[in-house]
């Protein structure tokens, strides 16, 4: 009777927690402008979802990173976290800006452990269905009674968490219901959809670093980067039909420009990062 006394205490005391974080909106201001490009959009959701809240709270636990093995000594990177709730399940999405892809392969494997700690003891590499995630992906799955426990937890919960890195981002996913097991397809549906955000990302960090120095031309770099700006503007709204239709404006003014005001290298390079951010549109209006 103890143990389940207890345990039902600390699904509460979690519940509670999920709770506080996801009514905390952090400033904008502590938060790495690039993670407005991956943040989760109701539309990206299917229907009945509703935005619980978002949070900065640099803690694991909220939407900080720990960058290796979780030592509770490191100093955690500032991150964001929103939470979304179906009726049955709190979602948690959590994206994590590092400075090195080690630091974020490590914050991904780290973040899966601050999760959950009275329950989790070991991680495994991949997907819940075997195919990875990013460059690297790790998954963690409890469904009643953690592994080693055989007494019933009272109430019980189930609880699903993935989590990948790819290049410098960092990216955690997390089901979490007292009524009913998450769906597996489901939350991996979700990371689908957060990979093919962080692709985005990480092609506009590209233009955002590359841009200038690959245009020299005053006027056609402003117009470029004019169309960029509005593609951005549209792509955090969720309005992707919209956003695709500003990079083919920009694909076609490079098209345009080639060999003219854009060198043949820089049309190649501009252009790759398009074409990437195409692909990955694509497979959000999937």
């Amino acid at each position: 009777m103890g143990y389940k006394m207890k345990k039902s205490h600390i699904v509460f005391v979690l519940s509670c927690i999920f709770i506080m974080l996801f009514n905390f909106t952090g400033e904008a201001s502590v938060t790495p402008k690039q993670i407005e490009n991956i943040l989760i959009n109701l539309s990206d959701l299917p229907s009945g979802f509703q935005l619980a809240g978002v949070s900065t709270a640099n803690v694991p636990f909220g939407a900080g990173w720990l960058t290796a093995d979780h030592q509770d000594t490191d100093v955690p990177i500032q991150g964001i976290r929103q939470g979304f709730f179906d009726g049955k399940t709190t979602w948690s999405f959590k994206m994590g800006l590092l400075p090195t892809p080690q630091q974020a392969k490590e914050g991904a494997q780290a973040a899966i452990l601050t999760e959950d700690t009275y329950y989790i003891t070991n991680f495994f590499p991949g997907s819940f269905s075997g195919t990875s995630f990013g460059n690297n992906c790790f998954h963690w799955d409890f469904n009643s009674v953690p592994s080693g426990i055989k007494q019933s937890i009272s109430p019980p919960f189930f609880q699903k968490i993935i989590s990948f890195s790819k290049e410098r981002y960092a990216v955690l996913l997390s089901g979490f219901s007292q009524s009913q097991q998450i769906e597996q397809n489901l939350i991996e549906q979700f990371t689908a959809k957060m990979e093919a955000k962080v692709t985005v990302a990480i092609a506009k960090d590209s233009f955002d670093a590359n841009l200038e120095g690959l245009v020299s031309h005053q006027g056609i770099l402003r117009s470029l980067q004019a169309k960029l700006d509005v593609f951005t503007k549209n792509y955090q709204k969720g309005k992707y039909k919209t956003a695709q239709n500003n990079i083919n404006a920009f694909i076609n003014e490079l098209n345009a420009q080639r060999g003219k005001h854009v060198s043949e290298s820089a049309y190649q390079t501009l252009k790759a990062y398009a074409d990437t951010i195409v692909l990955s549109l694509n497979a959000l209006m999937a």
